[in-house]
């Protein structure tokens, strides 16, 4: 056989054989960088969705804090109220009223006439 033929064949062989390699490991290569960038972006994605749920509950505690502080309010305005009222039926003016109202009445009539 030709030597120099089997020297040949078998330079092709290893060519195509190490070009056959470097690509697959090139189109390795992309595979990961593009699942690593996939892995980075789901994470910070995971991180984003915590730290806005956080500041949700946060708000949500808050509002409901709140919520309790002007029912407390309320409460202690109502009261007020009551308590004012029923102060106010032992006070003259209230004893006064049918004077007052007859009163009134004697100057409406009067100016009518």
């Amino acid at each position: 056989m030709n030597q120099h033929a089997d020297t040949a064949i078998s330079g092709g062989t290893w060519m195509a054989t190490l070009s056959s390699l470097a690509g697959v490991v090139t189109l390795d290569r992309v595979y990961m960088i593009t699942a690593l960038a996939g892995l980075v972006i789901a994470i910070f994605g995971y991180l984003d969705k915590r730290r806005t749920e956080k500041l949700k509950r946060k708000e949500i505690e808050q509002n409901m804090r709140s919520e309790q502080e002007r029912l407390e309010l309320d409460r202690v305005r109502a009261q007020a109220v009551l308590d004012y009222l029923n102060g106010s039926r032992d006070s003259p003016a209230v004893q006064k009223s049918p004077e007052v109202i007859q009163g009134i009445n004697k100057v409406l009539d009067s100016v009518k006439e």
